[in-house]
């Protein structure tokens, strides 16, 4: 793809949840593939994924004590400035994305400032608090879903490793607590394992190991376009990391939202595959209504409209990322 641009090196920011470092890469690999040098930052340090990356000190804002916001406001957050200004003048980037999460602010704030090209991908429906305080002064919006008013519609990135599948065959669960959060998840679907019978589950934990007939958990699955692809059904968070390789891959899903996700945007998230019939909603330790959206998915006809209807929620969002930053 040919680009009319100044720009050479974009420094990448976000953190706070695997969602936000899956989008970074993902945006990070198409832009190397362009011939643009990237850089991380977020809330490791090394190099990851290839890249030079960076870390923060800084902590959220939501769902925290008064003292500890006043700890961020006052103390973390002037130096977590500092450190992106140190960042900013040893890397000397062209441009700057934030994707969201506590670490993106300093770096776009300072990007700002120095007047260079800026830009913020909101991923979720209901814009976070970093982006909504900066989206006004930045060059670009973009967003993963389309409803999200005064943006551009891209869709989510998603990791390279992760493919379009074929539909769904088997009876073989997929349930996946997310990168945060997976505890009552997890309670759940222990709960109802005697009820289960006749399904292979594959089960990503966030923290134990067991393995025993047709059952499988671990803490992290590390082979995710396998795991789709024998997947019949999913059970899943509702980030939008998720959703989007969901309807990369093509699978029916039970979403189950995280209660305590910031402005409660994962229950906005899976409404809006709802109102598509491209997801069913469940709320967490509702026993009976999972059961119930389970037997409908257990209809090939039924599964195989969903699946369709998740299909289409995927995009080129990498390309359209890099499309709307350059030119």
């Amino acid at each position: 793809m040919e680009y009319s641009s100044n720009i050479k090196k974009v420094l990448i920011a976000g953190g706070g949840t695997g969602g936000h470092l899956f989008a970074a890469l993902a945006i990070a690999d198409h832009m190397k593939a362009q011939g643009v040098e990237v850089v991380l930052v977020g809330a490791s340090r090394g190099i990851k994924n290839g890249f030079q990356s960076y870390s923060l000190a800084i902590g959220p804002m939501n769902r925290v004590s008064l003292k500890q916001k006043l700890n961020t406001l006052f103390v973390k957050l002037p130096y977590a400035l500092i450190q992106a200004a140190r960042i900013f003048l040893h890397e000397r980037p062209d441009a700057v994305l934030g994707v969201g999460g506590y670490a993106s602010f300093p770096c776009l704030l300072i990007g700002i400032l120095l007047r260079k090209k800026s830009a913020v991908l909101e991923q979720n429906r209901c814009m976070g608090m970093a982006n909504r305080t900066l989206a006004r002064f930045v060059d670009c919006v973009f967003a993963s879903f389309p409803d999200v008013p005064g943006t551009i519609w891209t869709g989510n990135p998603v990791r390279s490793t992760i493919h379009p599948l074929p539909s769904s065959t088997g009876r073989t669960l997929l349930i996946l607590g997310g990168s945060q959060g997976a505890r009552g998840l997890n309670a759940m679907i222990l709960r109802l394992l005697p009820k289960l019978t006749g399904w292979h589950i594959m089960h990503q934990t966030g923290r134990d190991a067991v393995t025993r007939e047709n059952y499988e958990a671990l803490p992290f699955f590390d082979n995710m376009q396998e795991r789709y692809a024998a997947a019949t059904i999913v059970i899943s968070r509702a980030g939008a990391s998720t959703i989007f390789e969901l309807a990369r891959v093509g699978r029916a899903a039970i979403l189950v939202p995280l209660p305590t996700a910031a402005d409660n945007h994962q229950e906005a998230n899976a409404l809006y595959l709802v109102e598509k019939g491209a997801a069913k909603l469940v709320h967490q330790d509702d026993d009976e209504a999972l059961l119930q959206a389970l037997d409908a998915l257990t209809d090939d006809t039924c599964r195989q409209v969903m699946e369709q209807h998740i299909r289409q929620l995927d995009g080129q969002a990498e390309a359209a990322i890099f499309k709307g930053l350059f030119l």
